[in-house]
């Protein structure tokens, strides 16, 4: 993924117009904090270079450092000057955890600039995955879509962010969409049937804020697509298909095969916004 005609060439194989890439970033581990704020804005700087050979089909994201919330909002701000069009943001890699005041400052540049912020599923950087032995390491990347990023997604909604930011924008990445509406309807009944926060009590449901401000990325995903046809699910509203480039699993290079069985019983507009309509807006390509 160094080279941008590479890039173009392998969408070009797979007939895709436009990429969001995440990069290995946040599996990157430092010791030294002043090295570590050195090397990502080093790298956001390359990806800001490797971007400009097509700015309409590359969007290969830069990476707002969370360790260091601090240095997240004039960053973002530094990226939306280069013409950036989104940025990932690590959930998983938070110096404080997302409900935290002291990330008020990222969310309003980040609603003031337009810029998406995206996150993907997986652990904090250096966190080990367990040995293949007795199941461990298949019983981790079985439960991945959804532990913690279910948590995270909670913690986003309840803390009042979309409320404060009503234009703010969050995609979830490579999580799957099949679980998904349990979690929203069960969000919204927890609102109901609990007592209201004492801090920033919401006045709409969750599931309103999900909606408008929120979108989750799949590529294989049978029993979520199912359940794209029912509005009561929610994820029509939410979901955004991705090929999980350069992964072989299923999806690329020949993705015709998994988007023509998924969507085979779905409506033509339905899947237009789905594998590009929303992604298009999202992202301003």
């Amino acid at each position: 993924g160094a080279d941008p005609d590479v890039l173009l060439e392998h969408m070009d194989i797979s007939d895709v117009y436009a990429g969001v890439f995440f990069g290995a970033t946040r599996k990157w581990d430092f010791k030294a904090p002043e090295l570590e704020k050195a090397v990502y804005r080093a790298y956001n700087d390359y990806v800001v270079e490797l971007n400009s050979a097509d700015p309409d089909r590359l969007i290969v994201l830069p990476w707002l450092n969370a360790n260091h919330p601090e240095t997240c909002a004039p960053e973002l701000l530094r990226l939306a000057a280069l013409g950036v069009k989104a940025v990932e943001f690590s959930v998983s890699d938070v110096g404080v955890p997302v409900f935290s005041p002291d990330w008020e400052p990222l969310w309003a540049a980040a609603e003031e600039a337009g810029i998406p912020l995206c996150t993907h599923v997986g652990d904090a950087a250096g966190t080990p995955y367990p040995p293949n032995e007795f199941g461990q390491s298949l019983a981790h990347f079985a439960q991945v879509p959804f532990i913690p990023m279910g948590r995270h997604v909670a913690q986003l909604v309840f803390s009042g962010m979309f409320e404060r930011h009503p234009k703010l924008h969050f995609s979830v990445g490579e999580c799957r969409i099949g679980w998904l509406p349990f979690l929203f309807q069960w969000m919204d009944r927890c609102q109901n049937d609990r007592l209201p926060d004492g801090t920033f009590p919401l006045p709409h449901k969750p599931t309103d804020y999900i909606t408008r401000n929120m979108s989750f990325t799949f590529e294989e995903d049978y029993v979520g697509t199912k359940m794209l046809a029912d509005p009561a699910f929610y994820i029509r509203d939410t979901a955004v298909w991705g090929g999980d480039y350069p992964h072989p699993q299923g999806t690329w290079p020949d993705i015709t095969p998994s988007i023509d069985k998924m969507f085979e019983h779905l409506d033509a507009d339905i899947k237009r916004e789905i594998v590009w309509g929303r992604a298009q807006r999202i992202f301003n390509i």
